[in-house]
């Protein structure tokens, strides 16, 4: 499969209204991915992709006074879908 990126598309995600729904989204995104590279295989353009959007989301707030609590989100997100990818590799050796 070829994920691409394509400007007509518009996406939105149901927002999380405070951090433990935030929590537990990531980490099922963790264990989703998971899943989603034991069926793709290599992942390197996804992860490229994934780079790609979060560059442009730290362009877009450079001046916002959130930004600091937006990186923090951005790294809390990496590490929580880490351990969700963690734990499901581990539940299925």
């Amino acid at each position: 499969m070829k994920i691409k990126y394509e400007k007509n598309v518009k996406v939105q995600h149901v927002p999380r209204k405070d951090l433990k729904s935030f929590i537990r989204w990531m980490i099922v995104r963790g264990k989703s991915n998971y899943y989603f590279k034991q069926k793709v295989g290599k992942v390197g353009g996804f992860i490229k992709l994934r780079l790609w959007s979060t560059k442009n989301m730290i362009r877009k707030y450079k001046f916002d006074l959130k930004l600091p609590l937006i990186l923090f989100l951005f790294g809390l997100m990496f590490i929580l879908q880490q351990c969700g990818y963690v734990i499901e590799s581990r539940k299925n050796k």
